[in-house]
């Protein structure tokens, strides 16, 4: 599938260069600019999920998976020098190492998530193999290389400190079973998933992971 991220739903969009500021560092100031634009990139997810039927047509699912979502974007000149953000919280980060706004380089941002998902399942049709799941994804971020952007000071760095580790995503599926000797073995079709948490802890960032693709079930 494909992920990226988005400003909240219903955000004001004239405010979103605003919401991006992260306060300011001990690096020289210079003039607020807006970040590059954030690009869609691959992703995918593996686990492992069981279903138990509740009537003929309608079951619950739940499981446990692995999801990685990317996102890229192109960056400046890279520095090695370190340097301290300052968050809204007042919060100092101390980050080794950070990006220029520029082109130089593009950088792919990887979002490593276990999950945890609960959904309802509905077959509309009993006689049909089609199948339509909506619920809810607990995640809990265990790892990220995203770069987060600084428009006081012109800068990309990375920091774990600014990420909210826990969310929660809402998640629709289509499928279609295929079956072999009157039993379904696999399961295919589209998905769409949207993060209700912000990515980030800052209180004006609005930026939040959104995915869509296809998804194959095998049925055991």
């Amino acid at each position: 599938g494909f992920s990226n991220t988005t400003p909240q739903l219903f955000s004001n969009p004239t405010a979103r260069i605003a919401d991006l500021s992260f306060g300011i560092g001990n690096v020289p100031m210079s003039f607020s600019g807006p970040p590059a634009p954030v690009r869609r990139s691959t992703t995918y997810a593996a686990g492992v999920n069981f279903k138990r039927a509740l009537s003929k047509t309608v079951s619950l699912v739940t499981g446990l998976n692995y999801s990685q979502y990317r996102t890229q974007q192109l960056v400046g000149a890279a520095s090695s020098n370190d340097t301290t953000v300052l968050l809204e919280n007042n919060q100092r980060v101390k980050v080794n190492g950070f990006y220029r706004p520029g082109s130089l380089q593009n950088i792919r941002n990887n979002y490593h998530y276990l999950e945890l998902p609960l959904a309802m399942e509905i077959k509309p049709v009993e006689q049909l193999p089609l199948y339509i799941q909506t619920g809810i994804s607990m995640a809990y971020m265990i790892g990220s290389n995203a770069l987060v952007y600084q428009p006081q000071n012109r800068l990309y760095y990375r920091s774990p400190a600014v990420y909210n580790k826990a969310g929660v995503h809402l998640r629709g599926v289509l499928q279609y079973g295929f079956t072999h000797r009157k039993k379904v073995v696999v399961y295919t079709g589209p998905y769409i998933q949207y993060s209700v948490t912000n990515l980030e802890r800052s209180g004006n960032n609005k930026n939040r992971l959104r995915a869509y693709g296809l998804t194959t079930v095998f049925s055991l």
